[in-house]
């Protein structure tokens, strides 16, 4: 796993959205925390194109615009398993490279 991919997979630590193989079969799991950050294959996220009215509107009215608004705003959606931007690779870039498959 280059450095990059590592990176990318650590900003979801916690979250439930790490694909491991296991007994052959993938199973999903907290990332860096039931299954080693190196083990994992890929990340199953929701694309930002389909925030739900609910998260929208959270991120809208309750994280501010000030200084750290865009870090805290990126910070929650990806807790809630949202794909966001990355080193400026978009979400399409990133599914190619196999880091991640978006899911309904």
């Amino acid at each position: 796993m280059d450095n990059l991919k590592e990176r990318f997979f650590a900003q979801y630590w916690g979250v439930e959205c790490g694909a491991y193989e296991f007994n052959r079969r993938i199973g999903i799991f907290n990332v860096g925390i039931e299954v080693d950050i190196f083990k994992i294959e890929y990340l199953k996220l929701k694309s930002i194109e389909s925030i739900t009215d609910d998260d929208h509107e959270y991120v809208t009215n309750h994280i501010g615009d000030g200084e750290y608004g865009e870090a805290f705003a990126f910070e929650f959606l990806r807790s809630l398993g949202y794909l966001v931007p990355f080193m400026g690779m978009s979400e399409d870039e990133l599914v190619k490279k196999g880091w991640v498959k978006i899911v309904e």
